[in-house]
């Protein structure tokens, strides 16, 4: 399973910080879809589905998740820890399904980026239970 993980680069001064999420050269051939910011309670896990067609990158804004990871067509399966403190670009291609759970203090607020437009016609989008 190929997930590009990208570590963020944190600029910080007295005034506090800034780090670039995603660039339109970061989507290479791809088009830009959609931007979103999802939020989990403490404990609680979102997603559990794949896309045919849809690249998503997600990256935590504050809190702390393990985000679980299936390849459909191996099985094979990757959990990866991402948190506020040391940001992170995850890659999520088609046919990788995947799930976050927030397993910190708090809410969990991720920012996700797609490359297809939500189209409830056409969601692209299909429930699985993520096996370990």
């Amino acid at each position: 399973m190929e997930i590009d993980i990208r570590r963020l680069t944190v600029k910080k001064d007295e005034r506090g910080f800034l780090f670039e999420i995603i660039r339109k050269g970061d989507l290479g051939d791809k088009g830009f879809g959609q931007i979103l910011l999802t939020a989990a309670k403490e404990g609680v896990e979102k997603g559990g589905h794949y896309h045919l067609r849809k690249n998503e990158w997600f990256c935590v804004i504050k809190g702390e998740g393990v985000l679980n990871l299936q390849d459909i067509n191996t099985k094979e399966v990757k959990e990866i820890s991402i948190e506020e403190n040391t940001p992170v670009i995850v890659h999520i291609p088609p046919r990788i399904a995947h799930a976050i759970k927030n397993v910190g203090r708090g809410d969990l607020y991720l920012l996700v980026c797609t490359d297809e437009e939500f189209d409830p016609k056409d969601a692209d989008t299909f429930p699985i239970v993520i096996t370990q």
